[in-house]
């Protein structure tokens, strides 16, 4: 759709046209490396995590070892106080991994801008009102010019004018080949400049009479029809006159033949059926004006529509592209309950190898009752960073 456009628009739209690309990649891309970052963040720090926390596990074993040769904890002994320190470590590392990720998150922002497509969503969507004020005042303009007539019955007619040309052009030839015994091509051109110049002047006369009345001067009002007149005789008695002299016989049988105003008559009817139409369809010349004016207008406001789609469009892009930033803040707090999950999952394999060990090398045969118990879990975290960073965006 956008290649079609780009057809059909000069050089302010193709330069829109490719302002509108470069803000689609432009998203895209900026997607795109908010994803992979993001992506790369989480991994790292779930690889650096997984590797101190199978690290730490030695540490738990010892721990357990030690305590299993004091044969603690002891059979009615809460476990809390033993792992207190596994907690705390898992507590803090986890802390550090969600400021890690924040912190990562926060420099992806800060490098993409925030600043820039808010500016540029701003001028963007004045631009869009310029343009619908413009092309409104377009259609205004546009439907403010009141047709007397049908175009669409102007367009039709004025074909029907050329068909009358054509056929009073082979009447015309008929008449000049039957007065000169002759049908050459001269022939055929005379009849064709003398028939346009009759159906034309005919035109052209009954507008003037119609639209200038007050204008019309008396050379055009007696001189022009009466020059007609002449002319459409003179053409009548030229077919009469050739009838006679080659076919006495259709003469002897047809009388009507010996009048010539039959063949006054057949002249006149393509130039009265002109006058008629013409009188009644055609547009006059201030009616042209505004059919000009109102096409022209047609395509202003087609390529003003074109031009607000193109801005339409293109706010979306900005848009989206403000909303991929602003969203890296649903998409890290995703990542954290991710990571928190994790350390959950850490801290409950750590108990576990904890009470294993434990009871692997005690020598008394003693299995407290705290290990029966569910183990403790972290302590809840509040996050509150990204819900701050989605409220300054808004």
């Amino acid at each position: 759709m956008l290649f079609a456009t780009m057809s059909n628009t000069n050089g302010s739209d193709k330069s829109q046209y490719y302002k509108h690309l470069k803000l689609n990649i432009m998203k895209k891309n900026t997607q795109a490396n908010l994803e992979s970052q993001l992506d790369e963040t989480v991994k790292h720090l779930i690889e650096t995590s997984d590797k101190n926390h199978t690290s730490y596990l030695d540490h738990i074993r010892k721990t357990a070892h030690t305590l299993a040769y004091a044969r603690l904890p002891k059979l009615n002994d809460s476990i809390y106080g033993y792992i207190e320190e596994f907690v705390g470590y898992y507590e803090k590392e986890r802390t550090n991994v969600l400021v890690a990720l924040n912190a990562n998150i926060q420099s992806m922002r800060t490098k993409i801008g925030m600043s820039e497509p808010m500016k540029q969503i701003a001028e963007k969507e004045k631009e869009i009102e310029n343009h619908k004020r413009v092309l409104n005042n377009k259609n205004d303009d546009r439907n403010s010019f009141k047709m007397m007539r049908d175009v669409w019955l102007h367009k039709f007619y004025n074909i029907i004018l050329w068909i009358i040309t054509f056929l009073e052009c082979c009447w015309l030839a008929l008449v000049f080949s039957g007065a000169f015994n002759d049908s050459n091509i001269l022939v055929v051109i005379g009849a064709f400049v003398l028939s346009f110049f009759l159906i034309q002047g005919t035109k052209i006369t009954t507008l003037y009479f119609r639209d200038k009345k007050e204008k019309a001067s008396l050379w055009v009002k007696v001189l022009v029809p009466t020059l007609i007149g002449l002319v459409v005789v003179s053409l009548g008695l030229v077919r009469f006159s050739s009838v006679v002299v080659t076919s006495d016989e259709t003469i002897t049988t047809y009388k009507y033949m010996s009048n010539p105003l039959i063949f006054i008559v057949l002249t006149m009817i393509p130039i009265l059926g002109t006058a008629l139409i013409v009188w009644k369809y055609i547009l006059s010349d201030e009616e042209l004006k505004q059919l000009r004016d109102r096409e022209r207008l047609d395509k202003e406001c087609k390529a003003e529509k074109e031009r607000l789609d193109i801005c339409k469009n293109e706010l979306s892009i900005l848009t989206a592209h403000r909303n991929d930033i602003a969203n890296t803040g649903v998409k890290g707090k995703h990542a954290e309950q991710v990571l928190i999950k994790r350390f959950d999952g850490y801290v409950k394999e750590a108990l576990g190898i904890f009470k294993l060990e434990n009871i692997k090398h005690r020598d008394d045969s003693v299995y407290p009752i705290c290990f029966t118990q569910s183990s403790p879990t972290l302590s809840s975290v509040e996050i509150n960073s990204f819900d701050n960073q989605e409220n300054q965006l808004s």
